[in-house]
């Protein structure tokens, strides 16, 4: 049985999760390539949950809705790079040490799979609790297309691999998540160990 794009992002995040809390232990047994290769893995998973949470909000949100509402889904991307550093720099620096903070995220993790697996569904049609009201809105304001007539639709790959704005916007998004993700990583390193501050300083930001 295939399974739900709703599905699908709930097991990758779910695997995601799992491999969050082994990081400590992989920096005490393995050192620094231990947690190398975990973040890899990670990463792997993590890479096909934007894929999955486009096609769930493409079946849910209707055209006048859209820019917004998904303009709210993945600023949780930047919220959660933000929050992250906070609690991290308090557990860095309270008795409980750094690993409470990946063992907190995957325990974070692991109950929004559960809430995501009990009340989301992949389309208005298989929800079990959507009023038919707020049903027949978003179908009809998306044509009330037929999965099985979409499913029909064959991608013309050999067009988009060799379109130039395709590639344009690959390199792009490269680009833009690796550098957000150096600097999300190795600011606060660079401001304890190059400025001089207090981990619990660059925690909340007082600099």
């Amino acid at each position: 049985m295939n399974k739900s794009k709703a599905q699908e992002q709930c097991n990758h995040n779910n695997s995601r999760d799992f491999l969050e809390a082994p990081i400590p232990l992989a920096a005490k047994c393995a050192g620094a390539n231990g947690v190398m290769v975990l973040r890899v893995i990670q990463g792997l998973f993590q890479g096909f949950l934007l894929p999955c949470m486009n096609g769930v909000l493409g079946r849910w949100l209707p055209p006048t809705e859209l820019s917004y509402l998904t303009s709210i889904v993945f600023s949780g991307y930047q919220v959660g790079a933000i929050a992250s550093t906070v609690i991290t720099g308090y557990f860095s620096a309270s008795h409980w040490g750094w690993p409470a903070a990946f063992y907190l995220f995957a325990a974070l993790g692991f109950v929004w799979c559960i809430f995501w697996a009990f009340l989301s569904a992949e389309t208005p049609a298989t929800h079990p609790s959507i009023t038919k009201e707020e049903r027949k809105y978003i179908e009809h304001s998306l044509g009330q297309q037929d999965d099985h007539l979409i499913g029909k639709k064959s991608i013309p790959w050999s067009a988009i691999l060799k379109s130039v704005p395709y590639w344009a916007i690959i390199i792009a998004a490269i680009g833009e998540s690796w550098s957000t993700t150096f600097l999300s990583a190795e600011l606060p390193s660079y401001l304890s160990y190059a400025i001089g501050l207090d981990i619990q300083e660059v925690q909340y930001g007082k600099w």
